[in-house]
């Protein structure tokens, strides 16, 4: 498994047991932080080492840091996190305040109306564009590199970046989802900022796309089928 894919797993692991404890929001940094008062002080600290490894890892690549001290360490905190749990049921009945924790922590059917849609967050948007990317040669990307600089340059479309021809067509000349999100990734693999191409795949993506995104991320992000497509030949 490569490191991205790894730290995203263990973080979104990390967020269901906080969410089963009745933490909030979106991502492992807001869900610790809606509930840091209930945690001790050093699980709130490893959580946030954990989601700032997994930030750093799917936003600024992949640096020098020790894999298995790292799963090691999440072991090690899954354990700890255990132990709060039983903790909050053990008080319950006595603290109103772990009451209301542990009932906000049951689980609630939500029923939808037929044309109602779940859409990603920039969050998980920018995870699925990343675990979507090809597998290429750096001759191969450098091929796309130099077809997309041809297109976009055929209509006077500026080029500073290696990324922004295939910013250019994703945007403007792309004729369905599936090229969009071609191009967002070659632009992911070329060096874009993850969290500008999320904005840009939320504005041109269409509705359906979207709100099938988080049912095709989470088979990703749980060691199904990885989304990667074949590379293309040069």
């Amino acid at each position: 498994m490569d490191r991205i894919s790894l730290t995203i797993q263990i973080s979104r692991f990390f967020e269901r047991k906080l969410k089963d404890l009745g933490a909030t929001g979106h991502g492992l940094h807001q869900k610790t932080r809606s509930i840091r008062r209930t945690l001790p002080p050093t699980v709130g600290a490893a959580l946030t080492v954990i989601a700032a490894r997994r930030n750093h890892e799917v936003h600024e690549g992949t640096g020098d840091w020790d894999e298995l001290l790292f799963l090691n360490k999440a072991l090690g905190l899954a354990f700890e996190l255990g132990k709060c749990s039983r903790d909050i049921d053990a008080n319950a009945g006595g603290n109103p305040a772990l009451d209301a924790l542990k009932l906000a922590s049951k689980p609630v059917v939500i029923v939808k109306a037929p044309d109602e849609k779940e859409a990603m967050s920039d969050e998980a948007i920018a995870d699925y564009l990343l675990l979507k990317q090809p597998i290429l040669t750096e001759s191969e990307l450098e091929d796309h590199v130099d077809r997309a600089n041809a297109e976009a340059m055929a209509v006077y479309h500026p080029v500073s970046e290696r990324w922004d021809a295939f910013l250019y067509l994703a945007r403007e000349k792309s004729k369905d989802d599936t090229e969009r999100l071609h191009n967002l990734t070659l632009a992911l693999l070329t060096g874009a900022d993850a969290r500008s191409v999320a904005i840009l795949a939320r504005s041109i993506l269409t509705t359906d796309t979207l709100a099938n995104g988080n049912k095709s991320f989470e088979v990703s992000s749980t060691g199904g089928d990885t989304g990667v497509q074949p590379p293309e030949q040069a």
